[in-house]
């Protein structure tokens, strides 16, 4: 006996549709969960959380960045030496601007500095994130460059 596989004209052969259309159907909710993911975290092309961008500053050394807050034009940190010996802090830039410090921390200390010149906060809804590198030096580490992997990332405090 043979058997005589027939093919409907207008649907064409179907077999094997069914295991594509799970596939594509597969990707698009993958696409969408990946998507979800992308802006609950921040979204990928930001410039970091509040959180992640303190995190990393705090425990970062020889010197971190304990506090940080924008008002108006002008950026306020406080500078920690996480270093057994005195660090100079030669200057540092944020964002585009770059501003002479000269202040020298002991092991542990910590001094609060200003840099003004920045794009200026119009409410204390805005966010700020800028790229930021200190330039420093100790007995053991002259003349040396810290460029933050994580940009700063804050929130006004007003303008």
């Amino acid at each position: 006996m043979h058997r005589i596989l027939r093919l409907d004209p207008m649907h064409g052969n179907r077999r094997g549709q069914g295991s594509s259309e799970h596939l594509t159907m597969l990707a698009a909710v993958l696409a969408v969960a990946l998507l979800a993911i992308i802006l609950v975290s921040g979204g990928a092309f930001s410039g970091g959380s509040v959180s992640e961008s303190e995190q990393y500053w705090t425990t970062t050394g020889p010197v971190s960045i304990r506090e940080q807050a924008q008002r108006g034009g002008t950026l306020f940190l406080t500078l920690f030496n996480r270093e057994p010996s005195w660090l100079a802090i030669d200057s540092i830039t944020v964002g585009n601007v770059t501003s002479q410090v000269n202040t020298r921390l002991n092991s542990g200390g910590s001094a609060t500095i200003s840099i003004s010149g920045l794009e200026p906060c119009s409410s204390s809804k805005d966010s700020y994130s800028y790229p930021a590198s200190i330039r420093f030096s100790s007995l053991d580490l002259p003349n040396q460059v810290k460029t933050g992997a994580k940009p700063l990332v804050g929130k006004c405090e007003g303008p």
